[in-house]
């Protein structure tokens, strides 16, 4: 059995007395009311102990998400910044080449 990849846009959850029903719904491509219309990819049912230890894994993988993102952002504003101290030092030097060549 082959699975093809869905790009999921929308998830519900239903609790049941020992199970959790997701659902998933993906863009079907048809324009709605000004919107993309969202339709029912697939449901999964699964136990309340599974469900726990897929939302945990969910929150470890958000975690290292928003980590790497972090740090992306702290290296590109480390960049920023280097950069506009190299254009200020080059600033400082051209005035003084300017009142260097005031002078004469």
């Amino acid at each position: 059995m082959t699975l093809s990849p869905a790009f999921i846009s929308r998830v519900n959850v239903i609790n049941g007395p020992d199970t959790a029903m997701i659902c998933f719904g993906a863009p079907s491509g048809a324009v709605e009311r000004g919107g993309i219309k969202v339709e029912e990819a697939f449901r999964i049912v699964m136990s309340y102990r599974l469900l726990r230890e897929v939302a945990a894994l969910m929150t470890q993988k958000v975690a290292e998400y928003d980590a790497h993102v972090a740090a992306l952002e702290a290296l590109r504003n480390a960049e920023a910044v280097k950069a506009a101290v190299e254009r200020r030092t080059i600033l400082d030097l051209d005035d003084r080449i300017t009142q260097t060549a005031r002078l004469q």
